[in-house]
């Protein structure tokens, strides 16, 4: 299966200028907690700048030194840059392996630096289960619990 097959294509993204507030809000109604951070491209593409999460705000913004203001905080200043991505035509496989290998749950699918989708690892798992569970697997070896 290509990754054009299985990306989810109406995806909600924020520009680098809007407020972290702004962005929660529509990860919120969106339903979503991953956001690609995009500009518009002369023709009205969106050019992936970087990505943000909802683990990236609580992180980098909420329990930032007490909290800072997310109505102050521009969604450039803590987003993730050199955004993971596959292009539309790679088998889910590849998705599946970038997805491993960098211990992350959600993917990018792009032409060049044009956005076109967004993989899950839901979406592998629901595709292909045996596929899915390694990925899972592998993702999820990124953090070892604390020792006590």
């Amino acid at each position: 299966m290509r990754c054009q097959e299985l990306m989810k294509t109406d995806i909600t993204c924020c520009s680098k200028d809007e407020s972290i507030f702004d962005c929660a809000t529509k990860m919120n109604v969106d339903n979503v907690g991953f956001v690609p951070i995009c500009e518009k491209d002369h023709a009205g593409g969106h050019r992936i700048i970087g990505t943000l999460t909802d683990r990236d705000i609580v992180l980098r913004v909420v329990a930032f030194e007490g909290g800072r203001d997310p109505r102050a905080v521009k969604c450039g200043e803590i987003m993730s840059k050199n955004p993971i991505s596959c292009q539309p035509t790679d088998d889910i496989s590849q998705a599946a392996e970038l997805m491993a290998r960098n211990h992350i749950s959600r993917i990018c699918v792009c032409e060049g630096d044009i956005l076109k989708g967004v993989i899950s690892l839901s979406d592998i798992a629901q595709a292909e289960r045996d596929r899915g569970a390694e990925t899972l697997r592998r993702v999820s070896e990124r953090e070892a619990p604390p020792v006590h």
